[in-house]
């Protein structure tokens, strides 16, 4: 397979896999994603949100980022029935929306790490007071290091998710690139409302 061709799979690979078998590989991924980052103390929180956070149970680890992931689902599909005069089948939103978050799965890594947990936390507290003559510089290449690792990731599900939304929906151009952005931030504002009432209910 010749460079080019695998950076493209890189970028959309949903020209290959969809449906199904997308929602089946990207629940593995998703689960697999989770699991690691759990045992990190990092806990996917949001649509493209993942903070650190040593008191999360296992339940809120796995039933968090999966409320977020339903609702990016849903109005993906909702936006591509409103934008497309396609017809547009739910399971290939899904699946390749699910599949789309394979690259989190760069940071679930990430935060396995040895000193990638104790120094964001080290720096993080040292920030909020405003003290920096104690953050050592290998401190600050891990944590640097790891941001770098963080935005990629995020970067990269923005991109196939955009592609996953484009492919499923048959949408494109101007349209389709302020449809997709419309409920990404959408979905954000309702999962970070989910979130905050679940947790205040049940956790």
């Amino acid at each position: 397979m010749k460079n080019k061709e695998v950076l493209s799979l890189l970028i959309n690979p949903f020209v290959r896999i969809a449906g199904g078998k997308a929602l089946l590989i990207g629940i593995v991924v998703f689960v697999v994603s989770i699991l690691l980052a759990y045992c990190g103390n990092m806990v996917f929180d949001g649509v493209v949100d993942a903070h650190f956070n040593d008191n999360a149970n296992l339940g809120r680890a796995l039933l968090v980022p999966s409320i977020a992931l339903v609702i990016f689902i849903v109005t993906l599909y909702l936006t591509g029935r409103l934008l497309s005069k396609s017809s547009i089948r739910f399971i290939d939103v899904a699946g390749t929306v699910t599949l789309a978050r394979t690259p989190f799965i760069l940071i679930s890594l990430a935060v396995l790490i040895p000193g990638v947990y104790d120094y964001n936390i080290i720096i993080t507290q040292n920030l909020l007071a405003q003290s920096y003559s104690e953050i050592t510089v290998m401190q600050w290449i891990v944590f640097f290091s790891f941001l770098a690792v963080s935005m990629i990731a995020a970067i990269w599900f923005v991109i196939l998710a955009y592609k996953a939304f484009s492919v499923s929906c048959n949408i494109s151009g101007a349209k389709g690139i302020m449809g997709f952005v419309a409920a990404l931030l959408f979905s954000e504002i309702v999962a970070a409302i989910a979130i905050y009432q679940l947790s205040k209910c049940f956790f």
